[in-house]
């Protein structure tokens, strides 16, 4: 068995359904360039809680969504692990995360969403979620960045950007739906700034003002549940 097969069986064991290693080291910070190559990991969300938010988040949804980042937390921890046991330099990044360090900034250490396109795994909607042809949007993801070489490490986002042109073309649904109007209705492509599909600050304030009374940090999804990849006919 090879070492990329080990950790793929370590990771679906304890419950991802989508793996996949990726080239990022032209889109990390310079912190971690040390780090070139990531590893990604998506576990599908509930159908059926996805179909019970078309009008705005659920609680069980809610506690849902955070139990899926503990596993996935979980999991990148435990590849974290093995790859160290091997002898390489490795970080999990968690699912869950939001880092305000500059005035105007709201984004991640590292977005899941790079790996995952760069693995190959689906591209970037207008909602900006990354969108599976498996699962729709509705997938939450954890990354593992890594020095460990792997043949696989490749970027992929040139053959996504080409999925996003034919599947998310003429499909303006999450921005037809959402509550914030943070959808902003650009179409990704590589390079393509975030502030033209979402603003990231609109979405949050909104969630929340308009959905603390669920839990600190909640959580919307609307974009998820009218996507026309998620299957929430169920």
């Amino acid at each position: 068995m090879s070492f990329t097969d080990r950790l793929q069986n370590i990771a679906t064991d304890m419950g991802a359904d989508l793996f996949a290693i990726s080239y990022v080291g032209n889109a990390v910070d310079p912190d971690l360039v040390s780090l070139p190559n990531c590893i990604t990991v998506g576990v599908h969300l509930s159908d059926f809680l996805i179909s019970g938010i078309m009008d705005g988040p659920t609680y069980t949804y809610f506690q849902h969504y955070r139990t899926v980042n503990t596993l996935i937390d979980q999991i990148t921890t435990r590849l974290v692990i093995e790859l160290q046991r091997k002898g390489y330099m490795a970080c999990a990044i968690p699912a869950s995360q939001s880092v305000k360090d500059r005035p105007g900034d709201y984004r991640g250490v590292f977005p899941h969403k790079t790996g995952a396109v760069h693995g190959g795994l689906g591209w970037i909607g207008r909602n900006g979620l990354l969108i599976t042809e498996q699962y729709g949007p509705s997938v939450r993801f954890g990354s593992v960045l890594t020095n460990a070489p792997f043949e696989e490490a490749v970027d992929r986002s040139d053959e996504m950007a080409k999925l996003a042109v034919k599947n998310c073309g003429d499909c303006f649904l999450c921005k037809e739906n959402c509550p914030s109007g943070a959808i902003q209705g650009g179409l990704w492509q590589p390079g393509v700034p975030r502030d033209e599909l979402v603003n990231a600050d609109t979405c949050s304030t909104h969630m929340t003002k308009a959905y603390g009374h669920i839990g600190r940090g909640s959580v919307c999804g609307r974009c998820i549940a009218v996507c026309p990849f998620a299957n929430t006919k169920v």
